[in-house]
Order: structure tokens, then C-alpha cells, then sequence
């Protein structure tokens, strides 16, 4: 997804500006297929993620049931990030900034009512309630834009295409699973006996 943000930028450089809408287009369909893929991964796994990694399985059946409930928040979290790129890349960053701080707020208030109730799995229900706030507000604000048009948020452009937008995220992407493979890594041997 951080080929959005890269050639989004490059779009608005070239005196394109109707190819970063392009670009977050693109880009939010990226997100709604790694999204369903990344649920359907996690619900299908299950237990397995942890146990494959030695985590006891009275721990894992827990753990697993939190993970599938978080499941649920990753393709609107990818929206999110899809759109904060977008944001960033055509100098609002504060858009993505206000819905951010919104979705804090709503995460605290929901995790005060739900947690005393059901532990870990309200608080993961209240992550996936402000997560869909989240993306939801920041891919409406996009399309709310006063300079839509001219950024070409909501027409079809030709270019950037899906090929360019994963060449240029992939490396970003690689990065940063790695960082994210290994500080899960840890977590996990952490939760061995």
C-alpha cells in the first residue's frame, strides 16, 4: 500500500494530479483483497497460528478466538491506510490525523463497556468497532473532497496501474512484514511454557 503514497506523489510531481486518485483506487481494491484474504487466512488457521509455535493449546484456543474477532478489522484497517497514503500524498495528513484520534476515543469508550463484561474478546469487538470508523470515515472523506475531481478520486484514469502500484509497494511491503513476523515471533514465545 505504499505504492499509493509514492505514486500518488509522483502523479501530482508530473502535473498529473488525476493519477493519485488513481493510485488510491487501486490501492483500496489492493486492500480488499489482502483484507478478505488475511480474514479468511486467520479463520481458517485458527488455533494453528499458535500451536505451530508451541503456544499450549488451552492458550491457543483462547488466543484464536481473539484473532478471528481482530480478523474482522483488517480489510477496513487497510482502508485506513490506504487513505491516510492518499491524504499524505497530496499534503492533508491532518484529515487522516482527526478521523485517527475519533477512532481512539471510540476505542476507549468501547473497551470501558465491553472489557468488564467479555475480557479480550470485548476489547478485540471494540478494536474492530473503531477500526471500521476508522476506514470508513477516512474513504468518505476522500470521496467528499472538494478537489475529488481534479485528483480523479472518482473516474477512472489508466494510470498508475496495478502492476506499477505493486512494484513499488512490495518492497515496503516485505519490510515491513518481516517487522511484523518478528515482533509476532516474540509475542508468541513469549506466551511458551
Amino acid at each position: 500500500l505504499t505504492g499509493v503514497q509514492v505514486l500518488a506523489a509522483r502523479g501530482l510531481g508530473a502535473g498529473k494530479p488525476e493519477e493519485a486518485g488513481a493510485a488510491w483506487r487501486r490501492g483500496m481494491v489492493v486492500s480488499l483483497v489482502a483484507g478478505i484474504a488475511a480474514v479468511l487466512l486467520i479463520w481458517l488457521l485458527g488455533e494453528r497460528i499458535f500451536t505451530v509455535f508451541g503456544i499450549a493449546p488451552a492458550l491457543a484456543q483462547p488466543s484464536a478466538a481473539v484473532a478471528r474477532i481482530l480478523a474482522f478489522s483488517v480489510p477496513t484497517h487497510l482502508a485506513y491506510v490506504t487513505s491516510a497514503f492518499f491524504f499524505e500524498s497530496i499534503q492533508r495528513p491532518m484529515a487522516s490525523t482527526i478521523v485517527m484520534l475519533g477512532a481512539n476515543v471510540l476505542n476507549l469508550v468501547l473497551n470501558l463497556a465491553l472489557v468488564p463484561s467479555f475480557g479480550a474478546e470485548g476489547s478485540a469487538w471494540a478494536t474492530v468497532a473503531a477500526r471500521a470508523g476508522l476506514g470508513a470515515l477516512l474513504v468518505i472523506w476522500v470521496l467528499r473532497l472538494d478537489e475529488g475531481e481534479k485528483y480523479g478520486v472518482r473516474r477512472a484514469a489508466a494510470r498508475p496501474g496495478y502492476r506499477e502500484l505493486l512494484a513499488v509497494g512490495s518492497a515496503a511491503a516485505v519490510s515491513h512484514a518481516a517487522e511484523a513476523v518478528a515482533f509476532s515471533v516474540l509475542t508468541l514465545l513469549a506466551g511458551r511454557p
